[in-house]
Formats: structure tokens, C-alpha cells, sequence
């Protein structure tokens, strides 16, 4: 849109202009109906257009937080609302066993296989339901028989037997390039220390965000056991051992990879089979079992697209959640297909304590309501809501710099009532903030379960409130409460 206002402005190019757009009406109503009407870039010809106004919000701050502002007690940066993250380096006792781990395989050649299976995970897709699947064929054989136009009639017993042979042919071959062909990922020794260097630097940023908004809401949090469903090689211990190490005396692992669970607990060994495991009462499985044991803190981080269908996911969800006594985090990539998952989990997981008669638990982040998600409903936003983490990589990458990467999640908090946690209701900053000269723009979820750009000025809403837009980034809550003041709409 800029660079066509910009070249409108040049007088000699409109005539061009212009004549193309009118070639461009011409060719489009005779593609369509002719009672359709069209419209030339002439703008004494377009049909006029109502004003639209973003909605005008007023800032209502707690007092409390006011005051700490005011006497600089609490800087803006540092609101109750900021998640303060920053580019997250793996624990050094961690990253220094990982040249013992990798044992004789080069790690050049590891390190270009790791680029090439992260860039494989970032584009899978959820396996496709087997009714989708026939539903699909069925569109795509008819499509397939119009494309022939043979009438069948016509044709002799053995002449319908090749038509219908070249017909399902042609049909298997256009479902195969539409429809993606998900496996489930084998993980043998060397493929286990592939996703090593692919992912762990980038898998633990990401937990490490979401654990630090449950010790930011919750400081109180000391939990006594750890479950990890999909541990892989151990990223969920590293981070929850990170800060709760005192207080958990158990950590329970999952992974149906029996090459990957080695390799979890020989990096906690500190690449030495010989030693023994610092952290206490440490175990794996390769299967998940019946939820005979509740744990303080639940975790499945990117390991729902690895089940095979719908019924499997929401059947480990369930499980996941009868096992939870505290929280339950679930993480996906900051894809589509890994968004889909965490909604299809969310709203399962709402549904399961709506059909409890106890009714306990609620959903803590990152949403500040429970109904039906904005970004999900809107059948024009194609985006995922999705947050950014910053990572140092490995240093077989021979890169100094931080990377960036995205992720969707969702954490629900089992033994609490949502009336009781005033910060779940704060707006939150799903876009990063825009800031400009006396003004900012926060792309914000409201508590009323739509998307609002807010555009925060010291004049109309006040030093304070200006202030903590500015200084809250993409994932950051706004420690406020917004309520839209009424606009005459007839306004022009």
C-alpha cells in the first residue's frame, strides 16, 4: 500500500496506472456475472467508505502499583507483569558434557544433520485423520473423473476396469501430494544426538519461559515431583532442576526412545556411565502407563504431534491431566500445526474440568480468558499465536550471536480457583510492541477474548500507563485494566 501511494503521487505514471486497472475491471467482469459491479482506481468512482476508528481505551492501574511507580520503587521494565526474559544460555554443567556424549561421530557432520532435522520438524503437519483422509479421496476421485470426461456407459466390461484402475492411479497420486505423509520419528543413537544439537538449546529457552511465568505469578511454588511426558534428552529436568533442584526429590521421564532415555541420563552423569546422577530419584520409562501417582508439576513439551492420531492425544491428555496435582504445561513450535495442537489441548483440557463435578483448576496462561480463542476463530488470521525466546546456540555452531525462536503453549494450574489470581485477567502482548516517538502500539489479548491494538500516549492515558506499554515486550502481561470508552459511531 505505501509503495502504490507513492506512485500515484507521480503524475507521469497514472494514465499507465490507470489504464491498467481498467484492463485489469474489464478481464474480471468477464470472468464473472455481469450484474457484478466494477471499479476503476478513479476515486470520484469508488463507492464511499466509512472511518474506522481503533477503540478508544482508558488505563485503570492498581493503586499499589501506582504509588511504587511514583517513588521509583518499581521501575517500568520490571512490572509485575514483565517476564523480563532474556537470551538463554544451557547450563554450563550441562554443555560441557556434550563433546564426551557425542562419543565418535564428527560433529561437522553432526552439526549439518541438526540443521536439516530442525528444519524437517518446523515443517511437519498433525497426521491427518483417516476420515479426513477419505473424505479428501473422494473429493479428489471426482475431480479426477471430471478431468477424464469419459462416459462409462459407453464402455465395455474390461475398458472399465482400466478406466477405474487409472482412475484410482491418478486419485493416489493426487492425495499423496496434498496430504502430508507424517511418521512417527525413530530415534537411534546417532539420530538421539542429532536432536541434541537441532533442539535442546532451543527446547530448553522455551520451558525455561514458561517456568519463569509460574515463578513469576506463583513464588510461592515449591514443587515435589516432576513428571515429564516426551522427555527427549532431558531439556524439562535441566530446567525445572534449574530452580526447584532443593525441592524435587523426583523426577519421572517418558520417552518411547530407549537410544534417547540413555542419552538423557548419560548427559546428567556428566558423560560418564560410571558416575552417578547428582539429581535425586531420577527414572525413565518408555510407556506411559495408568496415572496411579499424582506430581506437583507435569510437563509435555513438543511431543503431541509424535502421536499418531486425535483419539491418542486426547487420551495422553487426559492421563497427563489425572496425573497433575499442581501444573500442567503443555509446549508445541510456534507453528501452525503446533498452535492447532495447543488449542485442540486447551479446549480439551477445559472441557474435562467443566465435566468434573469439583470443577478445580483453571487456565493460567498465557490466555486471559477461557472462552473461544480469538485468533483461532478468526478465519482471516492465518498467524498462530505463537512467543519468541532467544537462545545461545551450541558452540559447534561457531555462532556468538543469539538466535530467536517460537513457540505456543498453554499452562493450567490444577489445585486454585481463577478468582483468586488477579493477574490472570491482565491484557497480554501477543505481537511485539511497536514504539515510537511519545506513542506506543501493544497488540494485546483482552480478557473479553478478542485481539486489540492499543496505541498508549502520555497524554490520553497517562506517564504510567505509557510507560508500562513501552517497556512490556511480545509474551509480557500489562499490569492494567483496559475499558474502552464509548465512540459515536456516525462520527466522520
Amino acid at each position: 500500500m505505501f509503495v502504490k501511494r507513492l506512485i500515484y503521487r507521480r503524475p507521469s505514471l497514472q494514465p499507465l496506472i490507470r489504464h491498467c486497472s481498467q484492463a485489469n475491471s474489464t478481464l474480471n467482469s468477464q470472468a464473472n456475472s455481469a450484474s457484478e459491479p466494477t471499479f476503476d482506481d478513479d476515486e470520484d468512482q469508488k463507492p464511499p467508505q466509512k472511518l474506522k476508528y481503533r477503540p478508544q481505551v482508558k488505563a485503570v492501574i492498581d493503586a499499589k502499583l501506582t504509588e511504587d511507580l511514583s517513588s521509583k520503587t518499581i521501575v517500568a521494565r520490571k512490572h509485575p507483569g514483565a517476564n523480563q526474559l532474556k537470551a538463554t544460555l544451557l547450563p554450563e554443567h550441562i554443555a560441557a558434557t556434550f563433546e564426551k556424549v557425542i562419543g565418535d561421530h564428527p560433529p561437522k557432520q553432526l552439526t549439518k544433520d541438526a540443521v536439516f532435522l530442525d528444519n524437517y520438524l518446523k515443517a511437519r503437519h498433525a497426521p491427518a485423520e483417516q476420515h479426513e483422509i477419505r473424505s479428501r479421496m473422494k473429493a479428489i476421485q471426482l475431480e479426477v473423473e471430471q478431468k477424464f470426461n469419459i462416459d462409462t456407459s459407453q464402455l465395455s466390461e474390461d475398458d472399465f476396469r482400466r478406466y477405474q484402475k487409472n482412475v484410482d492411479a491418478e486419485t493416489k497420486k493426487i492425495l499423496k501430494s496434498r496430504v502430508f505423509a507424517w511418521k512417527a520419528l525413530e530415534f537411534d543413537e546417532y539420530r538421539s544426538r542429532m536432536y541434541l544439537f537441532a533442539r535442546s538449546a532451543a527446547d530448553y529457552a522455551a520451558i525455561n519461559a514458561c517456568l519463569k511465568e509460574i515463578i513469576r505469578r506463583d513464588p510461592n511454588f515449591r514443587p515435589a515431583s516432576f513428571f515429564d511426558f516426551g522427555s527427549g534428552v532431558g531439556t524439562g529436568t535441566w530446567a525445572a532442576s534449574n530452580y526447584w533442584k532443593n525441592t524435587i526429590y523426583e523426577y519421572f521421564n517418558v520417552d518411547s526412545s530407549g537410544p534417547m532415555n540413555d542419552l538423557a541420563e548419560l548427559i546428567l552423569k556428566g558423560g560418564d556411565e560410571n558416575k552417578k546422577i547428582s539429581l535425586k530419584n531420577v527414572f525413565y520409562r518408555q510407556f506411559l502407563g495408568a496415572p496411579t501417582t499424582s506430581y506437583d508439576l507435569v510437563l509435555s513439551a513438543f511431543s503431541l504431534i509424535e502421536l499418531p492420531n486425535r483419539k491418542a492425544r486426547l487420551e495422553t491428555l487426559a492421563n497427563l491431566w489425572a496425573r497433575c496435582s499442581g501444573y500442567l504445561v503443555l509446549i508445541e513450535l510456534g507453528t501452525n500445526t503446533g498452535f492447532k495442537l495447543i488449542h485442540e489441548a486447551r479446549s480439551f483440557i477445559t472441557s474435562l474440568r467443566d465435566d468434573d463435578e469439583q470443577g478445580e483448576g483453571y487456565l493460567f496462561a498465557p490466555c486471559p480468558q477461557e472462552g473461544l480463542c480469538p485468533r483461532f476463530e478468526d478465519e482471516n488470521d492465518k498467524s498462530p499465536c505463537n512467543f519468541e525466546v532467544k537462545y545461545f546456540p551450541l558452540p559447534f555452531f561457531n555462532q556468538n550471536e543469539p538466535r530467536k525462536d517460537k513457540f505456543s503453549y498453554v499452562i493450567f494450574k490444577k489445585n486454585g480457583k481463577r478468582e483468586d489470581d488477579p493477574a490472570v485477567a491482565w491484557p497480554r502482548c501477543v505481537r511485539p510492541t511497536i514504539a515510537k516517538p511519545r506513542h506506543t502500539f501493544c497488540r494485546i489479548c483482552t480478557k473479553e477474548g478478542c485481539l486489540q491494538e492499543v496505541v498508549f500516549t502520555p497524554g490520553k492515558h497517562g506517564k504510567q500507563a505509557y510507560q508500562l506499554g513501552k517497556r512490556s515486550r511480545w509474551g509480557d502481561q500489562l499490569p492494567m485494566e483496559l475499558e474502552v470508552v464509548q465512540k459515536d459511531e456516525n462520527k466522520e
